[in-house]
């Protein structure tokens, strides 16, 4: 759906396992896009490639495909987006989980323990990423099904200013 919305020569900044990296395979044949990703271990890199990249190319519409978790390393170019009011989508997988360092746990094959799942969850508190959003001054929504999705990209992607919707997994 997200590969099928991108505007032709939109940049993507990929951060995030979740469903970032699925979203190479899936825009094959999308319209031409530029994507930026990891620079190889980097946690929290997404949110500001893409600020960057909606200031060096102005013409060009910016999706952020992020996690919930890297994002949280950097949430504060939210803030930055909203004062330069920067073209940028940005599209959080909310799954309420540090998943990469999950994943790392497991593949150091390490149990993922009681506390180690206590301590990379995001869900007490769970993060309210339209709350915290508006409180940067993004315009922000909640889409928990497909249908909501394409309806609120569809929204998003015109705006002339950045916008963040958190895709509820």
């Amino acid at each position: 759906m997200v590969a099928r919305a991108l505007p032709d020569q939109a940049i993507v900044s990929v951060e995030g396992g979740t469903c970032g990296y699925p979203l190479y395979a899936a825009s094959a044949g999308a319209a031409p896009h530029t994507v930026l990703t990891n620079t190889g271990g980097a946690i929290g890199q997404g949110l500001p490639v893409a600020m960057g990249a909606a200031i060096a190319c102005p013409d060009r519409r910016v999706v952020a495909v992020l996690s919930d978790g890297s994002t949280q390393y950097t949430i504060q170019t939210l803030w930055s987006l909203a004062h330069e009011n920067l073209p940028v989508t940005v599209l959080i997988a909310a799954n309420h989980q540090y998943a990469i360092l999950r994943n790392e746990l497991r593949r150091g094959n390490a149990v993922l323990g009681e506390r180690a799942a206590e301590l990379t969850a995001l869900d007490r508190p769970r993060i309210d990423w339209v709350g915290l959003a508006a409180s940067y001054g993004v315009q922000a929504s909640r889409a928990t099904t497909s249908e909501e999705l394409a309806a609120q990209l569809e929204s998003a992607l015109r705006q002339p200013g950045p916008v963040l919707i958190e895709m509820a997994l």
